[in-house]
């Protein structure tokens, strides 16, 4: 295959002519603290694809390109979702972290993976700013808070709305 004309496996995905926009493609609970609250929250492939896209926008516009990568401490959630589509369609590296990462796991990650993004929920922000590695991290965002100009970050959902998906 010609290396210049390979596309990301989710830009296949969602070409495919067996894809339907309306389709669901994630469900999750809306509450997962409160057991007793049995609503969910559905997701389709088309919601899904417009979300990644303009993450990707977003990380096109702050300099994020082919070979970056991106450290991501996110729960599962319809956002970790689109950033790893985003992060993909860019050509970039995940560098997932999860729940159980402690502090010197952290550290070591950053230094090692010299990432160019931080995507992360609130409180692991404030880890973050308790870890020398990552203050050379040039892009930070805030996922799922209003109040990521208490972590000196770009607030996820603020971003992706203000940024069109890239026509090409």
């Amino acid at each position: 295959m010609n290396k210049s004309k390979a596309k990301p496996f989710t830009q296949y995905c969602f070409e495919d002519k067996r894809f339907d926009p309306n389709k669901t493609a994630l469900i999750y609970p809306k509450n997962p603290m409160n057991p007793n609250n049995r609503q969910e929250i559905n997701v389709s492939y088309g919601e899904l694809f417009e979300r990644s896209e303009r993450c990707a926008a977003f990380l096109k516009k702050m300099g994020f390109q082919k070979g970056d990568r991106a450290v991501v401490f996110v729960d599962i959630c319809k956002e970790l979702y689109e950033i790893i589509f985003a992060i993909n369609r860019l050509g970039g590296t995940l560098v997932y972290l999860d729940a159980w990462t402690d502090k010197y796991q952290f550290d070591i990650v950053c230094q090692t993976s010299e990432p160019k993004v931080f995507f992360a929920k609130g409180k692991a922000h404030i880890l973050r700013l308790m870890i020398k590695a990552c203050s050379k991290i040039p892009i930070k965002v805030v996922v799922q808070s209003k109040f990521s100009i208490l972590y000196w970050a770009y607030n996820y959902e603020k971003e992706i709305s203000s940024y069109l998906p890239d026509p090409g």
